[in-house]
């Protein structure tokens, strides 16, 4: 159990970087205004708050498909997913600038603003980014809680995860902003975050660690 608690720390240092160079990313695109940090915030609790709805049926769609039996396994996966889905991001990157013009404002009241088309740019591309890598990372929470439920820890193992969790993410989100973003740039952050988090998977999906028998008579 110290063992998936630990890991899943280093899940919560990984998912606030990604946050933390979304910011950087999404602003880099659209300009740094209130509609960039809502997108951003937006999806990504909503995409967590979508996950953790959908967590049984990912995870038996998914145990199904591949045959996994072990839900660390299927955990692994979900890991391995959230870290192939930030492709997502460098895609997006690639998105001709001219798409919708090479001046896509129109004055309003004498302020140049966004048109809707461009708007709904924004929102699409956001959306695709950010809500799909989130909406797996709500996958993981209910599926380990799931998991150990049954151990003889498994009263306590909610509130230690999500403590384990939540401090991994205070350390993601410093060590992003003062270490990994002025050496790597927004990019370079994400593709290590997305690294270390397919190493996260791996190791689940390979090798889980052991979860403790549960007590004589209890299912």
């Amino acid at each position: 159990m110290k063992r998936t608690l630990l890991f899943y720390a280093v899940s919560g240092f990984v998912s606030l970087g990604y946050q933390v160079a979304w910011f950087r990313v999404v602003t880099d695109w659209f300009g740094s205004t209130n509609l960039t940090f809502a997108l951003v915030v937006a999806n990504f609790i909503g995409g967590l708050a979508l996950g953790a709805l959908a967590s049984r049926r990912v995870a038996a769609l998914l145990s199904r498909a591949l045959g996994l039996a072990d839900g660390l396994r299927v955990y692994g996966l979900v890991e391995l997913l959230v870290a192939s889905s930030i492709a997502l991001t460098f895609l997006g990157g690639r998105l001709p600038p001219d798409l919708l013009g090479s001046f896509p404002y129109h004055e309003q009241d004498g302020i140049w603003v966004a048109t809707g088309a461009y708007r709904a740019l924004q929102a699409l591309t956001a959306s695709a980014c950010v809500l799909v890598p989130c909406f797996f990372m709500g996958v993981t929470f209910p599926l380990l809680c799931n998991r150990f439920a049954a151990t003889p820890q498994g009263g306590r193992f909610p509130s230690l995860l999500y403590a384990s969790n939540t401090l991994g993410a205070c350390l993601g989100v410093a060590a992003c902003q003062f270490a990994f973003l002025p050496r790597l740039g927004h990019d370079g952050t994400l593709a290590w975050m997305a690294g270390l988090n397919a190493a996260l998977g791996l190791i689940f999906l390979l090798a889980p660690p052991r979860v403790p028998e549960a007590p004589a008579g209890r299912s």
